[in-house]
């Protein structure tokens, strides 16, 4: 049986280094190193669809479907960025659709 001095040396024998390349994995997610990587980081989203994309689907769906019925009806939809964004916005705008305002933490309003 290992005493406990030793068991508690063995412990500090391997110092973790944060911040520089070492074999053992520290918990931490790994530094981007290069500008490349901190721009895909940077530039990800959730969705895995292109404006131009999303532009095709809702104009050839939503769309269509508000133009007769712009007075009676509102377009809903969650305050994620990607829905709150000036790109949505201005699709949804010059087709006079009407967007239902949500606020973004409304424990009343949510489901």
């Amino acid at each position: 049986m290992i005493s406990l001095f030793k068991w508690i040396q063995g412990c500090f024998e391997y110092p973790v280094n944060y911040g520089q390349k070492h074999k053992e994995y520290n918990g931490r997610k790994r530094k981007a190193s290069s500008r490349y990587e901190r721009n895909v980081i940077r530039t990800a989203s959730n969705s895995s669809k292109s404006p131009n994309e999303i532009n095709a689907e809702l104009g050839l769906d939503i769309c269509p479907f508000f133009r007769n019925r712009r007075r009676s009806h509102t377009f809903q939809q969650d305050n994620a960025a990607i829905h709150f964004s000036n790109f949505t916005k201005n699709l949804f705008a010059p087709e006079g659709i009407k967007v239902l305002d949500w606020p973004a933490c409304s424990p009343g309003l949510n489901p």
